[in-house]
């Protein structure tokens, strides 16, 4: 509110309802909702072009002191929100972006979504209604602005009945008269002669139904319609919305691999974060999902070097934080200042190895673990960093309940399997270093039911699907314990790292791309019955002319008509003769056609089984209209099958291929544009093709040399015995 308006392609207003005055017992999920939007606002600044940055916050609104005028200057009332929205009506052009982000709680009146804003006084509350909001984006769309909006909310209480363990709260409060003494339900954006004071849902209308389905703009939304918005508690102790703090995470790593942000990728890559480490929630990604607000606000690559310098305080500082994707224990290599920066030049330079241990918004602080090497980084020295791996540091947290069994004997263990954080419940390991509670940060709960059979309970207390029974008395249950929550941990762990080339939507496009991506998975029906039954159908119609044609020669008067088709003066012959030539000519295309698609092989079992066991592990095509692959007697293939010693070299030769990679001795590069299914296996048909036909050769020439080998042994032999027999006769 205190910003001059200026020139701008780009706006965002910022909204983050932290407080709300009367429903302190209901608040503890909007801890974060400040710090989500003024993370967003030094991420914005950062940006390689200007952006008019709007914060309406309650981060100086205290509940305990009474609100002057100048701290509701920017804070997120009804008033405050509806002026900033007129204000890009009103100043925005054809070409802007605008992004709207709102952090806070999300309420339902009767079917009406709203957003619950801030008051100073209870008297004055009003709700901002999405139908309202709906509005003043259509405003901006006509105008030819490109509208992105970010709701860090939700707007379904099933969580404050159903009596699940929750991470950190809900962004959903429950709708009170109190909250909306002062609404009068009438848009202030509508046109007008059209305003309306009804806010309810129209016949048939879903809730949410007009702000998820938007026409023209993009709506990034926290989670489903079914699920729950909440917050997540970071290493430090704070806590941020999951969808502001994920989204945030995933627009850095994006920027710093220089991908284009389309909406699309953004969604794919928040989505797999959410999933990987916080997975009670799905993000929805509705409307446009072309280039989005955030493509041209990030520089396109991603840095090279990054100053560090020693402060007062003998700390290593690096200058780079949260806002850059820098992680808690990434690990960077210190050059001299006066380093050569050429590929060639930098292999011949010394460096020192450090290691993150903080992370800032701008900047993080650096540990050297070689005490010989720290020595060599002096007080008020300035040295340059070039990272060298970044894993970011969200080892998958299990919380185990201290009851369980040999719970210390399985701490200790677990130190020693990657990518596992196993903490004791009300215990004190920090092993992140982190001040928090990690039980806080538990992904999963590790416990023992009647203290006999281990059982993992995942955010929603639910037992994980598949998880193995053991029991706690056996001889080997640590062990196997300890090796399973390995692989849960591992698989969470590179479930967040991005695939930015993921698979297809799910439906017709991801089957059709599947079938596409081998020739042995070109499989159709033949449908050999509704053929052989059409051409039946034309064959009878045939030989209904054909008698049609014999009675009209038999009947005819005129001798002469039928010994020259010249002088022939029939036209209800001439008219059955042209039917006839069609029918013929019908029933000919469809002998030909019927013919080729005979002259098709059937396709290998192996193959339809491949596409049967990936419809069940994939159910994205409707029952009914995958069950042609039932019909093994009537598939065809398109691709022509190889001959048997080809094709048995090729099975061979994938087979193989398949297994290194399970084991990771070789790389699939040929698979990773294809699906990113770590249970699908696709290989290139010229990299199996040239492999089979090195592997025949190989077989071939072993075969000559062999028979060589035996006429030459042959030959040998004989000539022995012939000198024998003459020596024996001399």
């Amino acid at each position: 509110m205190d910003q001059k308006i200026s020139k701008a392609s780009h706006w965002a207003i910022l909204i983050g309802v932290g407080g709300l005055r009367g429903y302190e017992n209901q608040n503890r999920s909007v801890k974060g909702a400040v710090a989500d939007v003024m993370a967003m606002k030094k991420y914005l600044e950062t940006s390689s072009v200007p952006v008019h940055i709007c914060t309406l916050t309650t981060e100086r609104l205290g509940q305990d002191k009474t609100p002057t005028n100048a701290s509701l200057q920017n804070a997120p009332t009804y008033r405050n929100v509806t002026e900033q929205l007129w204000e890009v009506i009103e100043h925005g052009q054809r070409g802007d972006y605008v992004y709207i982000h709102f952090s806070g709680h999300g309420t339902n009146k009767q079917g009406a979504l709203a957003l619950v804003l801030y008051e100073a006084k209870l008297a004055n509350s009003k709700l901002l209604y999405t139908k309202i909001l709906r509005s003043a984006i259509d405003r901006m769309v006509s105008a030819g602005m490109l509208v992105t909006l970010a709701l860090d909310c939700c707007f379904s209480g099933n969580v404050l009945r159903n009596g699940h363990l929750q991470p950190s709260g809900i962004r959903y409060i429950e709708y009170n008269t109190t909250m909306d003494i002062l609404s009068d339900h009438i848009d202030p954006f509508a046109e007008k002669g059209t305003r309306s004071s009804s806010l309810t849902l129209a016949k048939g209308e879903e809730p949410g139904q007009r702000l998820l389905d938007p026409a023209g703009y993009s709506v990034l939304a926290a989670c489903d319609s079914h699920e729950e918005a909440s917050e997540v508690t970071l290493p430090d102790g704070s806590n941020r919305g999951a969808l502001s703090y994920f989204l945030l995470d995933s627009l850095t790593a994006l920027r710093n691999k220089g991908v284009e942000v389309s909406h699309h990728s953004l969604h794919q890559h928040v989505r797999g974060n959410f999933h990987a480490r916080h997975g009670s929630q799905t993000p929805m990604l509705y409307g446009r999902n072309g280039l989005s607000f955030f493509n041209n606000i990030t520089p396109g690559m991603s840095m090279a070097f990054v100053s560090v310098h020693r402060d007062i305080v003998n700390d290593l500082v690096l200058d780079a934080g949260e806002v850059n994707g820098v992680h808690v224990g990434d690990e960077y290599a210190l050059y001299a200042f006066t380093a050569l920066e050429t590929p060639i030049g930098i292999r011949k330079e010394a460096h020192i190895k450090a290691r993150v241990t903080t992370v800032n918004h701008f900047t993080s602080t650096l540990c050297i673990d070689n005490f010989s090497e720290e020595q060599k980084v002096p007080k008020g020295s300035t040295w340059k960093a070039k990272m060298l791996t970044t894993l970011s540091s969200h080892v998958v947290c299990m919380m185990l309940i201290r009851d369980v069994p040999n719970a210390r004997d399985l701490l200790d263990e677990a130190k020693k399997i990657p990518y596992l954080h196993l903490v004791l419940q009300d215990g004190q390991d920090h092993r992140d270093g982190s001040e928090s509670d990690p039980c806080e940060r538990a992904t999963f709960q590790v416990t023992a039911r009647d203290n006999n059979i281990y059982e993992v309970l995942d955010q929603r207390a639910e037992k994980v699907k598949n998880f193995p029974v053991i029991n706690t008395s056996d001889s080997d249950a640590k062990e196997t314990l300890l090796k399973t929550l390995g692989h849960i941990a591992a698989f969470k762990f590179f479930e967040q790292i991005e695939n930015l080339n993921p698979d297809p939507q799910p439906g017709y496009p991801r089957f059709s791309a599947l079938q596409a991506s081998h020739k042995c998975f070109h499989i159709f029906r033949r449908f050999d019955n509704l053929r052989i039954r059409s051409l039946l159908l034309k064959q009878d119609k045939l030989s209904i002319l054909e008698k049609k044609l014999s009675k009209i020669d038999h009947d005819e008067p005129s001798p002469l008509f039928l010994a020259s088709s010249r002088l022939d003066r029939s036209t209800e012959r001439a008219a059955v003769l042209s039917e006839i030539d069609d029918a013929l000519a019908s029933y000919d295309e469809l002998l030909e056609r019927s013919q080729r698609i005979l002259s098709f092989d059937r396709p290998l079992a192996t193959h339809v089984l491949s596409l049967e066991n990936w419809l069940q592990g994939n159910a994205c095509i409707a029952r009914e209209e995958s069950r042609f692959l039932d019909h093994t007697e009537d598939l065809l293939t398109v691709a022509p099958l190889e001959d048997g010693v080809m094709y048995w070299l090729e099975m061979t030769v994938t087979a193989c291929a398949e297994f290194f990679t399970k084991v990771r001795l070789v790389q699939a590069k040929h698979q990773q544009n294809r699906s990113d299914d770590p249970k699908v296996h696709v290989f290139d048909q010229s990299f199996t093709d040239k492999a089979a036909r090195v592997l025949l050769t190989t077989l071939v020439t072993l075969l000559i040399l062999a028979i060589d080998l035996a006429t030459a042994s042959a030959t040998y032999l004989t000539v022995l015995v012939v000198f024998m027999n003459g020596a024996r006769g001399s």
